[in-house]
C-alpha cells in the first residue's frame, strides 16, 4: 500500500490535502464520484452540501463524476478545486458555478 495525496483549494479552510491509502491502480480507478464522497465525508460533513452540489476542476477541466484519475491523468500531488454548483432556476443547472466560501 501506498499513500497518495490530492491537494484540494476551494474549500472553508483554504486547501486541504486528501490522503489515499491503496495500490497505485486503486487509487488510479478512483472515480471523481468517489472523490466528491470522501471530501463530504472529511471535510464537509456539516455543510449540508451533497456530490451534486458540488463541482470538480483539474487544470481547466470541469471533472465527470463516472470518470476516474486515471482519464484525468490526476496523480499523486495534483491539486483539485471544488466549487460549488448554485441553481439558475431554468435551464441548464450546470451553466452557473460559483466559487465555494472561503475562496
Amino acid at each position: 500500500m501506498t499513500i497518495f495525496q490530492i491537494t484540494l483549494i476551494g474549500v472553508v479552510q483554504g486547501s486541504v490535502v486528501l490522503k489515499f491509502e491503496c495500490s497505485q491502480e486503486t487509487f488510479d480507478k478512483t472515480t471523481i464520484l468517489e472523490l466528491k464522497k470522501k471530501i463530504i465525508a472529511e471535510h464537509l460533513r456539516h455543510s449540508g452540501l451533497d456530490p451534486e452540489s458540488i463541482c470538480l476542476i483539474f487544470g481547466s477541466i470541469q471533472l465527470e463524476d463516472m470518470k476516474t484519475f486515471s482519464d484525468y491523468g490526476i496523480r499523486n500531488g495534483s491539486v483539485v478545486r471544488l466549487v460549488r454548483r448554485m441553481p439558475s432556476g431554468g435551464g441548464d443547472p450546470d451553466a452557473v458555478i460559483h466559487t465555494a466560501p472561503g475562496l
